[in-house]
């Protein structure tokens, strides 16, 4: 079975940007872009990486 998981995909080169602006760690970012973690933090990371980064909205197939 299949089915589609909402990420946010940002160029080359944000991820670490975004860590160091937010003073966290990489995994977070990644994980805050992966909607895997849901926290205040995640939520700021989700929105700079839209409106200051450019990131967008994407979707992507996971087999079960």
């Amino acid at each position: 079975m299949a089915f589609k998981k909402k990420i946010i995909t940002v160029p080359f080169g944000c991820v670490p940007k975004l860590a160091k602006a937010n003073n966290v760690h990489k995994s977070l970012v990644y994980n805050a872009l992966n909607f895997s973690s849901n926290s205040q933090t995640a939520m700021a990371i989700r929105k700079q990486a839209l409106n200051e980064y450019g990131g967008v909205y994407d979707t992507k197939v996971i087999f079960d």
